[in-house]
């Protein structure tokens, strides 16, 4: 899934909506593409949603108006 310009290989739908999530740089790439719906993660136990990148997540992304 591509979102503002990023590809994600790794997202969940639920009740709540579409969400995953992201290590630290592609939160602030996303924070200077203008887009804020995150929130920081309450531990460093998931892999950043982002394709290719192996590095660990700090927050959680709401891909707000995406459906699957």
């Amino acid at each position: 899934m591509i979102f503002k310009g990023v590809e994600f290989d790794d997202y969940t739908e639920g009740d709540d909506g579409v969400w995953s999530q992201i290590c630290e740089d592609h939160y602030f790439e996303m924070v200077s593409k203008g887009y804020n719906k995150m929130t920081e993660s309450p531990g460093d136990t998931d892999i950043c949603g982002v394709k290719g990148c192996d590095e660990t997540a700090k927050y959680y992304i709401d891909f707000e108006g995406v459906e699957i």
